[in-house]
């Protein structure tokens, strides 16, 4: 039994994988206790994670666990395994599904590739966590760090948000390209100060996921940094009306560049676009920004 931590888009795309593979599923009622023996899937927001785990943690101590949250906790600026550590201890069976992956295009059944990584001391499960998932059309491809691409998934989320104010102020593929080019290299420097193993077959965790939410406009991240371009930060996510992970995940990039000594010039230009919140200012400074980038 698959028990599902989430009813949101991701949760129930991920619930169609399973009904292809014929599995058994529910949905985690709070209401419900989760049954230690089943494989859960956490897809809830970044910032519940904690509490879910926390409220769940006699139970999920021995549960096989795959993260599908991208994002960074606020307050801690700890990825989701490093939340699941703190909380649940580190004997736990964790891996962590990540890739360029619209829900409504695997739901539609169109060619998908991502990856899957585990803990060190818990790889022994990724073959059969492939299982329940891999179709003919959603490929999952074993990678070796979890690390690596829970980082690089919560970074592409605060660049996709850079990629849509280009758009906002009327830029288009060339810029878009580079704001791709910067955001790849700045996340591989911070995986290696960090020093998170950057593995030759995590491709699609890491650049694949960022090409998908830096190019389109059914990325939220997109559509909320489209609209910062001319609105107030509050408003524009009033128009996303979901979550938008990298308007959280921003707040941590102080936090990383004065841990690692690095400057990540793309990142802290969202952070600081976001912080100061003028939209009148934003085209000057995005232009003055990718010109001397």
């Amino acid at each position: 039994m698959v028990t599902i931590l989430g009813r949101g888009v991701w949760g129930h795309a991920l619930a169609s994988l399973l009904s292809e593979n014929k599995k058994e599923y529910v949905f985690w009622d709070r209401k419900s206790p989760i049954d230690p023996k089943s494989m859960v899937i956490i897809a809830v927001p970044t910032q519940a994670i904690r509490e879910v785990l926390s409220r769940n943690k006699k139970e999920l101590e021995s549960a096989t666990i795959i993260n599908t949250a991208k994002g960074i906790e606020k307050g801690t600026n700890k990825l989701p395994f490093e939340v699941a550590l703190e909380v649940l201890g580190k004997n736990i069976k964790y891996s962590a599904m990540f890739g360029p992956s619209f829900a409504s295009e695997v739901e539609q059944k169109m060619p998908t590739l991502v990856n899957l990584a585990c803990l060190e001391d818990s790889s022994t499960i990724c073959p059969m966590v492939k299982g329940y998932f891999q179709t003919d059309y959603f490929r999952v491809r074993l990678t070796s760090t979890v690390s690596a691409i829970e980082l690089a998934g919560a970074l592409k989320n605060i660049y996709a948000i850079a990629s849509g104010i280009s758009e906002g102020v009327g830029f288009a593929a060339n810029t878009r390209a580079q704001i791709i080019a910067l955001a790849y290299e700045e996340t591989i420097s911070l995986c290696k100060a960090l020093k998170y193993e950057v593995a030759e077959n995590g491709v699609e965790g890491i650049m694949g996921d960022l090409v998908l939410s830096c190019g389109s406009s059914e990325s939220r991240n997109f559509r909320f940094g489209k609209l910062v371009a001319r609105l107030k930060v509050g408003d524009a996510l009033g128009q996303v009306s979901s979550t938008v992970e990298g308007y959280n995940n921003c707040f941590s990039i102080p936090y990383f560049q004065k841990k690692t000594g690095l400057k990540l010039p793309l990142a802290n230009f969202v952070f600081e676009t976001i912080s100061d919140d003028r939209p009148s200012q934003v085209e000057k400074n995005f232009r003055e920004f990718i010109r001397k980038s």
